[in-house]
């Protein structure tokens, strides 16, 4: 672990306070947030392509 890693976790609960506060005041109707839980990059990736494929309202078996 790096000194910059040591002094992130140093201020994880400010980091945690602001975070929360930033998604309270930004989440809306029109634009909610979704958080993808980003332990492993390619998983979160794939969760994070199918949410935005489920939120796209669109026809399925519709010829072209």
């Amino acid at each position: 672990m790096t000194a910059v890693d040591e002094k992130a976790q140093d201020l994880w609960d400010d980091y945690t306070t602001y975070k929360k506060a930033m998604f309270a005041k930004t989440k809306t109707k029109i634009s909610p947030w979704k958080v993808i839980r980003a332990n492993r990059k390619t998983e979160a990736r794939v969760n994070a392509i199918k949410h935005i494929l489920a939120s796209i309202p669109y026809t399925k078996n519709r010829e072209v």
